[in-house]
């Protein structure tokens, strides 16, 4: 999973300074520790990071039905992106600046964890036939809420990549592999040109002349809007 690396250096992951005290943070904080990361055991091996869900089908049924997204409180950093983006200020890049560092609420790599696992302990246990098809309506439940709204790069590239583990692993319609190929390139492109300018802005205040906010703003919607017109074809 080496590209998940490079998506946290381009885009960086959360860093939430807000107290756990107050809600939303202690719902989401609640939900992200007891719901998603301890649906998830992780192995490390020689390359890699190996997920699983939990194997036993009753534990598997209760995080799987605690699973939701109504937690999610990450407008903020959309919003303050693409006011950049349209119209670039300092201060509006202070203001992003600041977005993601007070985000009170951002999970999507524990989410990544979650339907990671949970693909990877599909294609090896017998649950029941009830049991899979609600592992899979909630794998399509979190691709469908990041691919249908206003997401930032992280949260579509996470999504694109579950659904293509999916599409991989004969979960779902195999016929979108080619479209999703196609994607993950123009993905892949962005992110390196992203990372490129990121790097060269790092010695520097960040400024107007950057066009990080545009590219990563722009590339978002587009791939987003892409995407939510595939899932259309499951």
């Amino acid at each position: 999973m080496k590209w998940l690396a490079v998506l946290i250096l381009v885009v960086g992951c959360n860093k939430s300074t807000t107290s756990t005290s107050e809600n939303p943070a202690q719902s989401c904080n609640e939900y992200k520790e007891k719901v998603l990361e301890a649906a998830v055991t992780e192995k490390e091996t020689k390359d890699d990071i190996v997920y699983a869900f939990k194997s036993n089908e009753q534990e598997a049924i209760k995080f799987l039905k605690e699973y939701s997204t109504k937690h999610y409180a990450s407008q903020p950093r959309i919003e303050s992106l693409k006011a950049v983006a349209e119209a670039c200020t300092q201060d509006k890049i202070k203001k992003w600046q600041d977005s993601i560092l007070d985000e009170p609420c951002y999970y999507i790599f524990s989410e990544f964890k979650y339907f990671n696992g949970l693909i990877n302990t599909l294609k090896t246990e017998k649950w029941s036939a009830d049991t899979k098809a609600l592992a899979l309506a909630k794998a399509m439940e979190m691709i469908r809420f990041y691919f249908n709204k206003n997401s930032l790069l992280t949260e579509i590239s996470i999504s694109h990549t579950t659904l293509k583990s999916l599409v991989e692993n004969k979960l779902v319609n195999q016929k979108l592999k080619p479209e999703l190929d196609l994607i993950e390139i123009k993905l892949n492109n962005g992110l390196a040109e992203i990372q490129a300018l990121r790097k060269a802005s790092l010695t520097k205040e960040p400024n107007c002349s950057d066009n990080i906010y545009l590219k990563e703003y722009r590339l978002s919607q587009e791939v987003g809007k892409e995407l939510s017109e595939l899932v259309k074809k499951i």
